[in-house]
């Protein structure tokens, strides 16, 4: 930003590289997008952040390090291959 003179992006970052004096919240969030034909409601309303793996492949868990500021949305409906494809299609005819 410094490079390119965005002094306005400069000021919106600065206050969060200051969170003494800038106190903030910060969020976070996890998504599920899934079929209709493949919703499951109780393994989704089930999610549970106190057991997550250490790390890829890890049988040892360990609770989200983030879990009292973590959300989950579920996204599901009956014809997300049809808006894949058009969205594939629209950035393909854009590049």
């Amino acid at each position: 930003m410094l490079d390119n003179q965005d002094f306005d992006g400069i000021a919106k970052v600065g206050r969060f590289q200051n969170p003494t004096d800038h106190p903030y919240i910060e969020q976070y969030g996890a998504a599920e997008i899934v079929s209709k034909e493949f919703e499951c409601l109780t393994t989704s309303c089930s999610a549970d952040c106190q057991i997550v793996p250490v790390k890829t492949g890890s049988e040892e868990v360990a609770p989200h390090p983030h879990r009292k500021n973590l959300e989950l949305i579920v996204i599901s409906g009956s014809e997300l291959m049809k808006l894949t494809h058009k969205l594939y299609e629209a950035g393909a005819d854009e590049a």
